[in-house]
Parts: C-alpha cells; structure tokens; sequence
C-alpha cells in the first residue's frame, strides 16, 4: 500500500511535520509518517502508517483514551480473528498489569502490549525494566499499543 492510497483511505490524514507542530515532543523528530483518527472495537483511535522502499512497512494504532480494562476485549477480538497468539506473555498482580501477544502471519507480524501502572512500587519496577521510557507520573497509567508490521 502506498501513501496515496492511505490518504485515500483516510481523508483526514495529516503528515509527520503537522502532527509534530500539533502535538510537540509526541512523535519522533526524525522520519516520515501520516498520522490519521480511526477506531479499535468502535471506540476513537489513531493510527501512525510508515512507509518503507516496498510500501507501507509499519502501523501503530493507539486508542484515544488508554483504558486496560478495554484490553481483555481487544485482545479476545484478535484472538477470535488470528487464532491464539504465537508469543504470549501476561502479569496481574496488586502492582502491575502486564500483557503482551504476538501473532505471527504469512507476511505480517501483529503486537499487542497493554499495560496498567497501578502503585508506585509498579512504576519502579516499569522504571528499572525500561530504563529510557517515558513513564507517567500520575497512575493509574495505563498503555494500550496495537502494532502491525511486515514480517
């Protein structure tokens, strides 16, 4: 798929330079992107497309708002579409609430990673885990990251 085709698929996409003057420090300064408001499970999203030499290479989709309790739905919606994830991994406990799928396809790869910090002995763990990622202040904090790619 190319960039045409994506902007023809979604009217409302806006390029990586306008995202990053309309949301300063949310996207990565470097590289080319669109950026377009979708849905997962009718809920508002918003999807980042990449493109590389043979097309579209990569989609990340997000929700509006980051909910973990929309995670158990989502992931049994994948589940029922793409059969039992290849690479699965979840934690639950009073802290943290972890989960992270992967199905592997003929020519693409799907994530799926949801996560609530829920105490602060969570955050420091996340913290000490990920030492460079930017983890919120406020919790709960919660993360929810569809993400398809070619294999």
């Amino acid at each position: 798929m190319t960039e045409a085709q994506v902007r023809a698929l979604y009217d409302n996409a806006i390029t990586a330079e306008q995202a990053r003057k309309l949301k300063p420090g949310a996207f990565d300064a470097r590289g080319e992107f669109l950026v377009a408001e979708t849905t997962i499970l009718k809920k508002k999203a918003w999807a980042t497309f990449t493109f590389g030499a043979h097309g579209l290479a990569d989609v990340l989709v997000r929700p509006d708002l980051e909910d973990a309790a929309s995670c158990p739905g989502l992931r049994d919606a994948l589940i029922e579409k793409y059969g039992e994830p290849k690479e699965k991994s979840e934690e639950d406990s009073p802290d943290l609430y972890l989960v992270s799928d992967a199905w592997v396809l003929k020519e693409t790869r799907i994530e799926f990673d949801c996560s609530s910090i829920r105490t602060p002995a969570g955050r420091a763990k996340m913290k000490k885990s990920a030492p460079g990622a930017v983890i919120p202040d406020r919790l709960p904090a919660d993360a929810l990251r569809l993400h398809y790619f070619r294999n």
